[in-house]
């Protein structure tokens, strides 16, 4: 009987050990898009309260972005403050967390625009930039703490808002989900893959961006198509009617007491 012989190769012994690989980047960013996505999964199942419209909130905090851009003291701008600081102690300590750290990341953002001017003696008057940038970032985090995104594109059409313009805002959120989803599923197959040292980190994350710009094309078309096929006119048809909520006085008489108080403070 003859017998095998197996060649060297076969018989030895592999000892692969792959080279020591950081992989810093793509762990940001997994955890960047997971927390995008999270913070977008959790304003669209928000449940909105039900004793206030989202019209009349979005109102108010209409109204007060627009008086605190328009104003040049800052007696108006404390008596802003004050209602933010009072709607905000009604939230816990993350929620107030996260209210601050997106208000002081606008504010650092708006002082390293003005600091030139500042610097070249333009006058103490062009700190207001930073707190108006502040009072009005946090009155729109606010109104998106109460209600979903969904409610807030609808309540657009109150405000005579183009539909074209409510169409591609209600788009833009929906895919900006989608799409994380995508690149976060694509991060996680690069991650699982990658064995060794990979010197070409760049090249790796171009196929990942490459790929969810394909998807995106296709994911255009896919909607292109079922809007054809549902007869999609760029119209958004009301459902449902607009009543008047007892909670609505609050915003009402705020919106009310807030411009007699801009009339009073800027003259």
């Amino acid at each position: 009987m003859n017998k095998m012989i197996l060649p060297d190769w076969v018989l030895r012994d592999e000892n692969y050990e792959p080279k020591e690989d950081r992989d810093d980047f793509i762990s940001r960013s997994l955890l960047r898009i997971m927390g995008a996505l999270s913070t977008l999964h959790a304003q669209g199942v928000r449940n909105p309260p039900q004793y206030v419209s989202a019209v009349f909130s979005m109102g108010l905090s209409l109204l007060v972005v627009i008086l605190t851009a328009a104003s040049h003291g800052g007696a108006f701008l404390l008596s802003v403050l004050a209602l933010e600081l009072v709607v905000m102690c009604f939230q816990d300590g993350k929620t107030i967390l996260i209210l601050l750290r997106r208000g002081l990341l606008a504010v650092c953002f708006s002082f390293i625009l003005i600091l030139p001017a500042f610097l070249t003696g333009s006058g103490s008057t062009v700190l207001l930039i930073p707190a108006k940038t502040f009072l009005s970032i946090t009155a729109m985090s606010l109104l998106t703490l109460f209600f979903p995104w969904h409610r807030l594109t609808a309540a657009l059409s109150f405000f005579k808002t183009p539909a074209i313009a409510i169409f591609i805002l209600d788009t833009a959120l929906r895919y900006i989900f989608l799409l994380g989803r995508e690149a976060r599923q694509l991060l996680d197959a690069l991650r699982l893959r990658s064995v060794g040292k990979n010197t070409n980190k760049g090249r790796a994350m171009a196929g990942v961006l490459g790929a969810t710009f394909l998807r995106s094309g296709e994911m255009s078309k896919e909607m292109y198509q079922a809007m054809r096929c549902r007869c999609f006119t760029g119209e958004y048809p009301e459902t449902s009617r607009r009543e008047l909520r007892l909670g609505d006085i609050v915003p009402f008489f705020l919106s009310v007491l807030y411009i007699a108080l801009f009339v009073m403070l800027e003259g």
